[in-house]
């Protein structure tokens, strides 16, 4: 065995010292949204801080106003239509909200905090991923019989 890999088999095994991905020492959390969740996006305007969440159970996407963020304040909730909500992006003022077996929604958050406004929707689109930059919108497309 060479000298490193002893060196590296002593300190993480034999030491019990993990180095675990999701710890940290140095941030504090200030706020949590309970349940699993599929996708995060944060959203800033008019001096407040948004977080647009798709949740994996119940299956929807919240609005949540995270300003305060030891104090979340929960603004509107959208369920699915017929998919899988899997992920959210934006681009200027818009929420593009993809569901896998089903439409992708366009919201528009020019309003908030007072509302939110679905401004449109697709027909069946079966996309995974929805990447976003200026000049470009870009769908993972895929599909599969395969279900779990």
């Amino acid at each position: 065995m060479s000298k490193l890999f002893k060196i590296v088999f002593f300190l993480f095994f034999w030491t019990g010292q993990i180095i675990w991905a999701q710890s940290s020492w140095n941030v504090m959390a200030l706020g949590n949204h309970p349940g699993g969740l599929n996708n995060l996006w944060g959203y800033a305007a008019k001096g407040r801080e948004y977080a647009l969440v798709v949740k994996r159970d119940p299956n929807q996407f919240r609005i949540l106003e995270v300003t305060n963020p030891g104090l979340p304040q929960l603004l509107d909730t959208f369920p699915a239509i017929v998919g899988y909500m899997q992920e959210v992006e934006t681009y200027k003022n818009y929420a593009y909200v993809n569901e896998n077996d089903g439409p992708l929604r366009i919201f528009d958050l020019s309003f908030l905090p007072d509302s939110i406004k679905q401004v449109g929707v697709t027909e069946t689109l079966f996309c995974h991923t929805i990447f976003i930059r200026p000049f470009l919108l870009l769908f993972q497309w895929g599909y599969s019989n395969f279900r779990y």
